[in-house]
């Protein structure tokens, strides 16, 4: 997932993740800094809720 900020990962990881069925660890990475992202779309937190504004990194 892409997350605007830690707050934003923390929230994805504990309300959504964690009441997914069979999920039983997780393994979390940050990257600090992108140079370049291969996405057709920018990704857009504006104006949306926070578990609106996550967005998946592949098409799955």
């Amino acid at each position: 997932v892409l997350c605007k900020d830690r707050d934003h990962l923390a929230n994805f990881l504990n309300e959504k993740l964690l009441h997914v069925p069979g999920i039983t660890n997780t393994q979390t990475s940050m990257i600090l800094h992108t140079y370049k992202m291969a996405y057709g779309a920018l990704p857009s937190f504006d104006d949306q809720s926070r578990d609106d504004s996550i967005m998946k990194t592949d098409d799955k």
